[in-house]
């Protein structure tokens, strides 16, 4: 919706509402239109102006809606054309009867949030091969539960504006990424025994040589000139 739109339905709710909006003064009425056009920048304008109707016709307080309440107005208007849960629960008992030959091509008749909420063809295989009771008290609550809790989230996002459903969307991708293994250092290959030695101190260096011919070193790391003490 475009600023002049904008001021389009400001003017139809200053009609509505004139006690209220004949006390604004420019400065309140211009900050007011650029809420209004920031808030509803990605909404069909002719959306937008049914739902201010219906504020208007239902309105029984005399007080000018916020731009919250008519986003709820405009989420009421559409959501008439969508599957509730009890339309949703007899489309999968019809897939699922007709699961057994090729469970696939029915799961794929099924609108896409069924699909999302069920996840995998299979399930419907599954199901058929249930016994009727539990199929029609056990999986029957559980699936009406999940999808009333699954359409609400998706209100609740549908609700956000654009750029913040563009984060959360970013966000979550994110965290779906799967994190790569830290790399371990390489293991270094072993030293020879000329490296080895080669690291040690002179001192101690020295003092092996008179051990391994059969010294005792003295004490200041030097070879001693005898033998072995018997």
């Amino acid at each position: 919706m475009t600023r002049q739109e904008t001021g389009q339905i400001m003017n139809l709710l200053s009609f509505a509402y004139p006690r209220y909006y004949a006390g604004l003064d420019k400065i309140r009425e211009k900050n007011a239109v650029n809420m209004w056009a920031a808030t509803f920048a990605e909404d069909d304008p002719r959306l937008v102006v049914e739902a201010v109707k219906s504020f208007i016709a239902m309105d029984d307080k005399g007080f000018p809606p916020v731009p919250g309440q008519i986003k709820a107005k405009m989420r009421l208007i559409v959501g008439r054309g969508e599957t509730s849960e009890t339309e949703a629960w007899d489309m999968v008992r019809k897939a699922v009867r007709n699961s057994a030959y090729d469970s696939q091509a029915e799961f794929e008749k099924l609108p896409p949030p069924i699909r999302k909420l069920m996840g995998r063809a299979n399930q419907l295989r599954e199901w058929s091969l249930m016994d009727s009771d539990t199929f029609n008290s056990v999986v029957s609550s559980n699936f009406l539960k999940a999808y009333r809790i699954q359409s609400a989230r998706e209100q609740e996002f549908n609700a956000l504006p654009p750029d913040v459903q563009a984060l959360v969307t970013e966000i979550a991708k994110a965290k779906a990424m799967p994190k790569l293994p830290e790399k371990k250092p390489e293991a270094l290959p072993p030293r020879t025994d000329a490296e080895r030695a080669s690291a040690m101190p002179e001192c101690v260096r020295k003092a092996l040589e008179t051990l391994r011919e059969g010294r005792i070193p003295n004490a200041d790391g030097g070879k001693g000139g005898g033998s072995n003490a018997e």
